[in-house]
């Protein structure tokens, strides 16, 4: 919506490291600025990990270099989160399993088949209340105050909560002038929700089985592969290098 809007074109460009030596790393940043921005605008979008590896990369090739507010004027930060963290777990484990990461609101949508993985869901679970976690941290570091959109809330008000995101952004180019005042903003979604009854139906699965954690029924039933996640986490088992990938662990008595 802030692309139709003229507020750039916000996409994942940074999802993979730049190849190469320090010269061609700021050549491909300063290409996919100049080739993506529109009125002079360029936003993307980005995980934590992945502004994490940009960082880096940016430090070793600008001397001086401190974070990504400082060489992009203006630069604005803007944090989605999601309240429901299952939901968007399961969203992850779907788009993981059928390699379908959207779904545009002008094609069809294909029914996709999830196989229900407790052990899948609750470490994607985990992995999103991190990066969240690091975000702010980030944050807060940094002394940056982002502007906060909470998915549900946002699409529960669009015409409120987008008008206020572009106001944040400085307004429409094509007018810059206060948001009561300008032509009407085009609030069409380029993407269909691919949340559907069976979304709901491995949420309530899930939630079932969350409350049987700890139970001998619950590790009966998942086997070896919930042994091998509490073996990992519980019994620190990443710092065991002789921890294998079957759910076992090999000890040498003599040396415990």
């Amino acid at each position: 919506m802030l692309g139709r809007n003229g507020l750039g074109t916000p996409g994942e460009f940074f999802q993979a490291p730049f190849t190469g030596g320090n010269a061609l790393v700021l050549d491909g940043f300063t290409r996919i600025i100049s080739r993506y921005q529109r009125h002079g605008i360029f936003g993307s979008k980005m995980a934590y990990p992945h502004r994490a590896a940009l960082d880096v990369q940016l430090r070793k090739a600008m001397p001086g270099y401190n974070r990504i507010d400082d060489i992009l004027p203006n630069h604005r930060w803007v944090w989605l989160t999601r309240r429901d963290k299952i939901l968007q777990a399961i969203s992850l484990c779907r788009a993981e399993a059928s390699k379908e990461w959207t779904s545009s609101s002008s094609t069809q949508q294909r029914e996709q088949e999830y196989t229900y993985d407790f052990v899948h869901i609750l470490s994607r679970v985990m992995l999103i209340c991190a990066s969240e976690l690091a975000w702010d941290t980030y944050f807060r570091n940094n002394g940056i105050q982002p502007f906060n959109i909470v998915y549900e809330d946002f699409f529960g008000d669009l015409d409120r909560q987008l008008s206020h995101l572009i106001d944040y952004l400085g307004g429409l180019p094509r007018k810059r002038i206060p948001i009561n005042k300008r032509i009407p903003i085009n609030k069409r979604p380029n993407f269909r929700v691919q949340r559907n009854e069976k979304t709901y139906e491995i949420q309530q699965r899930f939630f079932a089985d969350l409350l049987r954690w700890g139970s001998d029924d619950l590790t009966v039933e998942l086997g070896s592969s919930f042994m091998r996640w509490t073996r990992f986490l519980s019994d620190l088992g990443w710092r065991d290098n002789s921890f294998s990938g079957t759910g076992e662990i090999h000890r040498d008595e003599d040396n415990c």
